[in-house]
């Protein structure tokens, strides 16, 4: 199976720095502003939208047994992103409105 590698905060920075020529500090700060402000409208129930990319919302989760274990667990929320159908068709992602063939 083949690792999938990450990319970092760092290695964002990094690109940000070379494309636009301001200083690492103003990169990083801009990064954590932006992560910041998506954090923040997440915890006020409201959904991040990124242009070309996709959303990110809360999906409500219902009380269920676990397989594993047998415990029920108790409701709660969790991430869910769904990708822009310009992105889906870039990097090839099977999603409702594009159908990998």
């Amino acid at each position: 199976m083949k690792k999938v590698k990450a990319v970092s905060k760092t290695q964002l920075v990094r690109e940000v720095v070379k494309e636009t020529g301001i200083s690492k500090p103003e990169a990083t700060f801009a990064f954590e502003v932006i992560l910041n402000k998506m954090i923040k409208s997440l915890e006020n129930g409201q959904e991040v939208l990124l242009h070309g990319v996709g959303r990110i919302t809360f999906a409500k989760v219902h009380s269920y047994k676990s397989n594993m274990t047998g415990v029920m667990i108790p409701p709660h929320k969790r991430i869910k992103f769904k990708p822009n159908i310009g992105l889906a068709r870039k990097i090839r992602v099977d999603t409702r409105e594009f159908k990998i063939k």
